[in-house]
């Protein structure tokens, strides 16, 4: 269980277990919270690059602490078209016994990135969609 992401692990991923991070993460064309080894996946990057990169960090990743310092949360990306939340994409999820985190239909959750949807069957299953 993810109970705290680093500021360049995506918000979302909290409280979800390394899998459902790498579930959602496909989704997103994005990495799970872990690689294979183990080591923590940098979505954005490393924290020894932290202040070289933050004045050029898009402002959705961004945001001012309580002191006036700007930050950098990673997020979810929002360049998605998929609108799984529609009924017709949770029926058919539903339909091919696809299994999601339930942060993956919040409301303020963005559009998925890839249609996973359109994987075949024995890669669904391979990556844990299907159990």
């Amino acid at each position: 269980m993810l109970k705290k992401p680093t500021t360049a692990q995506p918000i979302e991923y909290k409280n979800l277990t390394i899998h459902e991070t790498n579930l959602l993460g496909i989704c997103y064309e994005m990495g799970g919270a872990e690689w294979p080894s183990h080591k923590k996946l940098y979505q954005s990057y490393h924290n020894r690059a932290y202040a070289h990169y933050l004045p050029r960090t898009n402002k959705y990743f961004s945001f001012n602490t309580t002191n006036g310092k700007l930050s950098h949360q990673m997020k979810l990306i929002n360049s998605g078209y998929i609108n799984h939340k529609s009924t017709h994409y949770r029926k058919e999820l539903r339909k091919k016994c696809i299994i999601l985190p339930d942060i993956a239909f919040h409301y303020d959750t963005p559009p998925f990135v890839l249609d996973i949807l359109m994987l075949p069957h024995i890669i669904l299953k391979d990556y844990g969609f299907i159990l």
